[in-house]
């Protein structure tokens, strides 16, 4: 049995949904209430109206403005470098492994891929597969709310996602208080 596979979910009504189509309904239902989007009343707008009136915003320094410049390949190759191997392709199925064995043939595309010029990241780097993960072995496979969500993005994504991080890693104490980060 594939440890993701879901062949039967327990209805609020103590029934079971059992064919895919009954399941993916049950599915579509708990995630559709779980995300519904609750109307603010009138007292949170009035808060967060006021709250980003006061909103003091730092100013950048010429330091910091490193992170509007074009990643360079010792930026791209140092994150796939931090990345863990053996984790989970995206619906490409390339995992990390391949781009760091064919990284010298595979970087100039990588950068290509990763500049600033076209304004947006390509079909495949905007994409992503949502899977349900069972949580733990102890709890009912049949209750939905034991199964959280998670995104699956391509790897080549990920790469981009980590050299980002470990840049702004680099100058966001200089913009952001220590107060403010959240531990």
């Amino acid at each position: 049995m594939k440890d993701n596979t879901i062949f039967r979910l327990k209805r609020k009504n103590g029934n079971s949904a059992s064919t895919p189509q009954e399941i993916l309904e049950e599915v579509s239902a708990f995630y559709e209430k779980l995300y519904k989007e609750d109307k603010p009343d009138q007292h949170v707008k009035d808060l967060s109206g006021n709250f980003f009136s006061n909103l003091e915003i730092p100013q950048i320094k010429k330091s910091e403005k490193t992170c509007d410049e074009e990643l360079k390949e010792d930026e791209v190759l140092a994150a796939l470098k931090l990345m863990k191997n053996k984790s989970s392709p995206g619906i490409d199925g390339i995992p990390t492994e391949f781009y760091k064995f064919f990284w010298t043939k595979l970087k100039p595309y990588l950068l290509d891929s990763y500049s600033l010029q076209s304004g947006q990241l390509s079909y495949s780097q905007r994409r992503g597969m949502i899977t349900l993960l069972h949580k733990s072995k102890g709890l009912s496979r049949d209750d939905l709310g034991n199964w959280r969500p998670i995104s699956l993005t391509n790897t080549d994504y990920k790469i981009l996602a980590k050299a980002l991080a470990v840049r702004l890693g680099k100058v966001i104490s200089n913009i952001v208080n220590i107060d403010q980060l959240a531990s």
